[in-house]
């Protein structure tokens, strides 16, 4: 049975850092009932770092709201439900916050798998640098990033800065799979933001040490391929919304694996 929660509040000093990585290196990461989204060979991660000001239940004021750090490693998924409707998003396979009282509620509402942590994250008119400090399996970070004009990473697997920003432009939904009455079933936290909000500047990443990929075996894998950085936009967040699940959409990676030019990609060096 479906019951969603609404929550709301204000995403501020977002850096998204997008990865490409040979697809057969995360297979084992996923479950059944989502595929990677593709080019080619690749499959996409999708980090993400930023400041989640005043969180709260639809309709309290923004007193009530709760102000902290979010550091995420997300897969761009797939999947098709019951009605044949295919739905990308995207598959949490570690967060972290520097708010107890979030991981504790959140990880009991949503599977954005919350782990508390020590972030420290100093933004300027020029970058922004998040660290983490290691204290689990799979933590720690050090990010250095700066303002810096739009152009494709070396060997980039995509034809131009314009296709890169459009892909990397992910839709705003987290995806999970359960299991329920002997099916599985798709879970979704859907985001509402105003697409006339968005405004993002390219990054340069000078420095990204991610204890995660090193923790899974990724570090090895993962090449850079679009970093920028979100100007603050309200967001409303739709938690717990189920839907049976179909198959999986094969046509929709055939259609990307058409979309590469020559389907022959090359690595870049790591970032």
């Amino acid at each position: 049975m479906n019951m969603p929660l609404t929550m709301q509040g204000r995403v501020c000093d977002c850096i998204q850092l997008n990865y490409r990585t040979p697809g057969e290196t995360i297979r084992t990461l996923l479950p059944d009932g989502l595929e990677p989204v593709v080019r080619g060979p690749w499959a996409f991660w999708n980090v993400m770092c930023c400041r989640v000001e005043k969180l709260r239940p639809a309709g309290l004021p923004a007193l009530c709201g709760l102000t902290y750090h979010h550091v995420a490693y997300r897969l761009r998924v797939q999947a098709m439900n019951d009605r044949a409707e295919v739905v990308q998003g995207l598959y949490f396979t570690r967060s972290e916050v520097d708010a107890k009282a979030v991981s504790i509620v959140g990880n009991k509402l949503t599977d954005l798998r919350m782990h508390p942590a020590a972030i420290a994250m100093e933004a300027s008119d020029c970058g922004v640098h998040c660290k983490i400090e290691g204290n689990s399996q799979g933590s720690g970070m050090e990010l250095v990033t700066a303002h810096a004009p739009a152009r494709l990473q070396p060997g980039s697997c995509f034809p131009s800065v314009e296709d890169a920003r459009q892909f990397c432009r992910y839709t705003a939904c987290a995806l999970a799979v359960t299991d329920r009455d002997g099916r599985r079933h798709l879970r979704t936290t859907r985001v509402s933001r105003s697409a006339h909000a968005w405004n993002e500047t390219p990054l340069a990443v000078h420095q990204a040490r991610m204890g995660h990929f090193e923790s899974i075996g990724q570090a090895e894998h993962v090449r850079l391929e679009w970093a920028c950085r979100l100007s603050a936009m309200d967001y409303t967040w739709r938690v717990g919304e189920t839907a049976a699940l179909l198959k999986q959409p094969a046509y929709v990676n055939e259609r990307n694996r058409q979309a590469t030019p020559g389907g022959q990609l090359q690595h870049a060096p790591a970032s």
